[in-house]
């Protein structure tokens, strides 16, 4: 059944008149006629009988009428669904963020105005690792996410830097190194560290130790622990110190202090990772200019 007919009968139903209709359309009345001649046709009935008194619905017609605004509304819906989509105006997005700088930096920010911009969206939030996000990235189980990247290339995958942040050293109130913070990294060599399991950042873990290596000393390791607020809740307790982030100020405990080591010259850099096939994606395009927009 020919949509633009259906719009034309109801047109002419609701105004009870061929010209009528054609004028709510844009249409030459004959052009009008014949497409519900063609109409009925179609359908093998009459639709509309004209009587003196004016335009009469058939009992068809009144069914048809009811049934075609009905059919009518679903397919505008649809058609500003659909829209609505295309230009990214409405959907679903999955991201994935690391919560080691989840707190008051470019994530939140981002989030915060992706939201603002795109109501409609619906967002779904995952914390997870940096391994795991590029993983749920491959299984497609997330669209996009906020992680660690260490410049490693990894293929089908794309990626916008947000954020840099110090690596520093997180201590307990209580520790020497508050008030006299050391001055070469391997002051620390004495130290038992809280440190995480290669696994879950192996290029962040190899390049802590290698500056261990420089500083002339092996970490000694009291405790792994697979996210940074496990660590600060030890190093807060005195069990010991960890290498941090330094967006880690926002989150720390209020009995651990961060310090800064002249020759631990280490950042971390936070991206934006997401398929690169999905690039052109309305709802990725725009996540990519959001978190852009937002970057520190």
């Amino acid at each position: 059944m020919d949509f633009k007919r259906l719009r034309t009968f109801v047109a002419v139903a609701e105004e009870m008149g061929f010209a009528r209709a054609g004028v709510r359309l844009g249409l030459a009345q004959p052009a009008v006629s014949k497409q519900i001649k063609d109409l009925e046709t179609e359908l093998g009935g009459r639709l509309i009988e004209r009587r003196p008194e004016g335009l009469r619905l058939t009992a068809a017609g009144e069914l048809l009428l009811e049934e075609a605004r009905k059919l009518l509304a679903s397919v505008s819906a649809t058609e500003d669904r659909v829209q609505r989509l295309a230009r990214g105006a409405a959907g679903r997005l999955v991201i994935g963020y690391n919560e080691t700088v989840s707190w008051n930096t470019v994530i939140p920010k981002a989030i915060h105005r992706f939201r603002q911009e795109n109501p409609a969206v619906e967002l779904t939030l995952l914390p997870m690792l940096s391994v795991d996000q590029i993983e749920a990235l491959h299984d497609r189980r997330i669209d996009a996410g906020f992680m660690f990247w260490w410049g490693t290339a990894l293929p089908g995958l794309s990626n916008r830097k947000v954020l840099s942040t110090h690596i520093h050293i997180a201590v307990p109130e209580s520790s020497r190194w508050v008030d006299h913070p050391p001055a070469h990294f391997g002051e620390l060599a004495g130290e038992p560290f809280i440190f995480f399991p290669r696994r879950l950042a192996p290029a962040y873990h190899d390049a802590i130790l290698a500056r261990c290596t420089a500083a002339g000393f092996q970490p000694n390791v009291v405790q792994e622990v697979y996210n940074q607020s496990a660590a600060l809740s030890l190093v807060a307790v005195g069990m010991g110190i960890a290498v941090i982030p330094e967006t880690a100020r926002h989150r720390c405990p209020a009995s651990v202090r961060l310090i800064s080591v002249p020759d631990l010259d280490l950042t971390a850099t936070l991206d934006l990772v997401w398929r690169t096939e999905s690039t052109d994606q309305p709802l990725i395009a725009k996540l990519i200019q959001t978190a852009a927009e937002s970057a520190e």
